[in-house]
């Protein structure tokens, strides 16, 4: 199910607000979620936003055996597949159970966030 909210956030057209700032009704960028006044970007999603503090420290250590591996630092966008070792066609190829644990981690996130509406 949150394979599509993940394919929209890597194409940049997802409910956050950075990505969707148009089609709400306060014409704003700001997280609505917690009180830090900041854009909500990927980063501020996944990483650093406190309403999600706890999924995220459950996203870090579900994808930290893999990352290490890599030797890739967590962000967002390595997350979502956004690094050159993640698109790599050795590690496409030869490790799958890794980019499906990635994928899955990240899939989990945002269903427990409940932060969109359309998944």
């Amino acid at each position: 199910k949150a394979m599509r909210t993940i394919r929209k956030m890597r194409l940049g057209v997802s409910e956050l607000l950075s990505d969707s700032f148009y089609f709400n009704a306060q014409k704003s960028r700001k997280c609505t979620a917690c009180t830090m006044n900041t854009n909500e970007t990927l980063q501020h999603f996944f990483c650093v936003c406190p309403a999600y503090k706890t999924l995220g420290r459950n996203l870090i250590a579900r994808t930290k055996p893999v990352l290490s591996r890599l030797r890739v630092q967590f962000t967002a966008h390595t997350c979502l597949g956004f690094h050159p070792k993640l698109r790599n066609k050795k590690f496409v190829k030869h490790a799958h159970n890794d980019r499906l644990a990635l994928l899955t981690a990240v899939g989990d996130f945002v269903l427990q966030s409940s932060r969109f509406q359309f998944l």
